[in-house]
């Protein structure tokens, strides 16, 4: 194999363990911003308590997907990074802010028994949890359509730029996306008068998360042309199609069977068939320019040296099994339905 085969080969490897972090952010802390999107719809306090204690155990290293995703745009595509990251500067710091009320709202609501105290926090894990799975569509339209910059990586128009429509009909279709994932956990892990209220919004967010599914499929075309014509000539893309679909079906058929088990799993199938998508249609570009394509920033012109990835790939190798691990370790541990006891939230 030649130095430049050797060079693409391990850009195209560290892309896909990039990819492979955005599906693992997706899936796992997709469930519990969704979660926290539907925390303020449950009745009482109890049922809040037990939403929050839903997630107790395994909030924290869900979270994680979202550090170990940036960590690896930084070392493997610092030249993205830098570029993104300045562009979406305003957007990202307020994502950042996101996280920091949702830890603290979590940590801090079961400390003061007070209403008002309780009812500030679960405002705040509400609203913060909103703005994640909001801002999570804002950020993957934009990687879509396009960011406007010049051939410096230079971001050269206002902020307004990033929440065009299409912008605001990703971020409601993540929203909606999380929010049935978070419904369908809630479903799987309550029992009860809760778990009954839980099975209503995973219809209601069934058909609203279907309804956006479709406008933005609509849509799309219109906004980025590219990811079209890569439809029309990768046939890969009906082999997602078809996961998706048999992923929507799948959902639809435990619902209505009560298997709370295989519904949760095909949301995680509808979102693994999203994400590739996404990766598909925009390969190999990290940040593609609205301007001029010359000046896009892909997987080839914004890598790191071969070595560095050589040696990253040696420490992913190592590190993400582990992750993994631990994270079935923890499911297992605290698999069943929510308890609360003197010790939880």
């Amino acid at each position: 194999m030649g130095p430049n085969m050797d060079t693409t080969t391990l850009q195209f490897l560290w892309y896909a363990v990039f990819i492979m972090c955005i599906l693992a952010y997706a899936a796992f802390d997709g469930f519990d911003i969704g979660v926290g999107c539907l925390h303020l719809f449950a009745k009482s306090d109890m049922d809040r308590r037990i939403c929050i204690n839903a997630i107790g155990p395994v909030w924290d290293s869900n979270s994680l997907w979202i550090i170990i995703t940036t960590g690896v745009l930084m070392a493997g595509f610092p030249a993205a990074f830098g570029v993104l990251f300045s562009a979406l500067y305003m957007p990202m710091t307020l994502l950042i802010f996101g996280y920091i009320y949702r830890s603290v709202a979590i940590e801090f609501r079961s400390k003061i028994v007070s209403r008002r105290w309780r009812g500030f926090w679960d405002m705040m894990f509400a609203l913060s949890s909103y703005c994640l799975a909001f801002g999570f569509g804002v950020v993957i339209a934009n990687l879509i359509h396009g960011l406007p910059i010049d051939d410096h990586g230079t971001f050269i128009k206002s902020l307004k730029t990033l929440l065009s429509s299409y912008a605001i009909l990703l971020g409601c279709f993540t929203t909606a996306l999380f929010m049935l994932h978070g419904a369908l956990y809630l479903h799987l892990k309550t029992e009860g008068m809760l778990q009954q209220r839980m099975k209503r919004w995973c219809w209601r967010l069934f058909i609203i998360f279907g309804l956006l599914w479709l406008a933005v499929n609509i849509v799309t075309p219109s906004y980025a042309a590219q990811v079209t014509a890569r439809v029309e000539h990768t046939p890969l893309f009906a082999l997602f199609s078809f996961l998706s679909i048999l992923a929507a079906g799948g959902l639809f058929w435990s619902l209505c069977k009560n298997r709370d088990g295989w519904a949760f799993v095909s949301s995680i199938l509808i979102i693994l068939s999203l994400v590739l998508f996404y990766a598909l249609g925009t390969y190999p570009n990290l940040v593609r320019s609205s301007i001029n394509e010359a000046y896009s920033m892909t997987i080839y012109n914004a890598s790191s040296t071969p070595f560095t990835l050589k040696i990253l790939l040696v420490i992913a190798a190592a590190g993400v099994p582990l992750i993994f691990l631990y994270m079935i370790y923890s499911y297992r541990v605290f698999r069943g339905k929510v308890e609360i006891d003197t010790m939880s939230y």
